[in-house]
């Protein structure tokens, strides 16, 4: 059984931001979430006690994680756009990743956004996530995307 809660906060602070591939020139925002997590696992603990499938024991934890995002607007209709940044949905699970990438707006407001989002800081996961009564070993967990996103099609 795993049961996750999270509460977030996000405070943004930001100069001309979402571009919407219409202002051409830069713009951007930072901004910085926090959150707090609480699950009942047994995946939780270094040490899992008892039968596999028995209740897990909870874990607490705090983040604090920084976003941003500069993007840059330009082409005749400036309707074409490079960005970076560290905004909500490149969030990895336990890690945290970057995306860079293109943006093309064309027909009636529609875009195709080309993207590479490697992940910056690695997560861990247990080796042996089934060892009972005996420590676990961790493991790095990375990985990076590609992306292809379409909007308003």
């Amino acid at each position: 059984m795993n049961c996750r809660k999270l509460l977030p906060l996000s405070i943004v602070l930001s100069s001309s931001a979402w571009a919407d591939l219409a202002e051409p020139g830069f713009s951007g925002q930072i901004g910085l979430m926090t959150g707090f997590g609480s699950e009942t696992s047994n995946f939780a603990k270094k040490t899992k006690k008892g039968a596999l499938n028995s209740k897990g024991e909870s874990d607490s934890s705090f983040m604090l994680v920084p976003q941003g995002e500069l993007l840059y607007t330009f082409g005749d209709n400036n309707n074409q756009q490079f960005f970076l940044g560290t905004g909500g949905d490149s969030l990895v699970e336990d890690g945290l990743a970057v995306e860079f990438g293109y943006a093309l707006e064309y027909g009636n407001e529609s875009s195709i956004a080309f993207s590479y989002v490697p992940v910056l800081v690695d997560g861990e996961v247990w080796e042996n996530p089934y060892l009972t009564n005996a420590p676990r070993k961790k493991t790095d967990l990375s990985g990076d995307t590609f992306r292809i996103q379409l909007d308003n099609i």
